[in-house]
């Protein structure tokens, strides 16, 4: 048992460091500021609630650790619940506070940003970076409402990501929890 809990810690550990994100971009955020012109989308957090769960289902490269099976999360009016399942069956589920912003969600306590790029029936695709970090890859992902979407919604927002400098190149099954 005591093996077990040390290996999610290392899990745990390797996840944290590879979900790192780089210093947030100016020129990235200045284009996400001008594709939403006077549309910054409202009610992220509502939305994540009224969606029950969403899944991971596209992300640049390496920003989970390797092992990573699925990534999905519940949004509650001031938390979020995330699990990450790994290849060798094991999980891990953080519990972690969020705050909505103009269009972005964040932990009170972290310098990492969310911005939430596309959001369109049931799929959103987020550009995530650090205030403080270092410079680095742009990082985001294309998370999805559970079994409920239309898969061209996750093309568009793939297109919108990219057209920003966000490349979604690593792909997650939208059912494997």
């Amino acid at each position: 048992m005591v093996l077990r809990i040390f290996f999610l810690l290392a899990l745990a550990g390797v996840f944290l460091q590879s979900a790192q994100a780089s210093k947030c971009d100016s020129k990235i955020i200045a284009k996400i500021k001008e594709y939403w012109g006077e549309n910054v989308p409202p009610y992220l957090i509502p939305t994540a609630i009224s969606n029950v769960k969403e899944v991971v289902i596209g992300t640049t490269h390496d920003y989970y650790a390797e092992g990573t099976k699925c990534v999905y999360s519940f949004f509650m009016v001031d938390r979020v619940l995330i699990v990450y399942v790994f290849e060798n069956g094991t999980t891990s589920a953080v519990n972690m506070p969020v705050v909505e912003s103009e269009g972005t969600t964040y932990a009170p306590d972290s310098n990492t940003v969310r911005y939430h790029v596309f959001t369109k029936c049931g799929v959103t695709g987020l550009y995530t970076c650090s205030k403080d970090g270092k410079e680095g890859p742009a990082k985001g992902l294309v998370k999805v409402k559970y079994s409920k979407y239309d898969p061209a919604d996750v093309e568009e927002a793939k297109e919108v990501l990219k057209s920003i400098g966000v490349e979604i190149t690593d792909e997650y099954p939208d059912h494997c929890c």
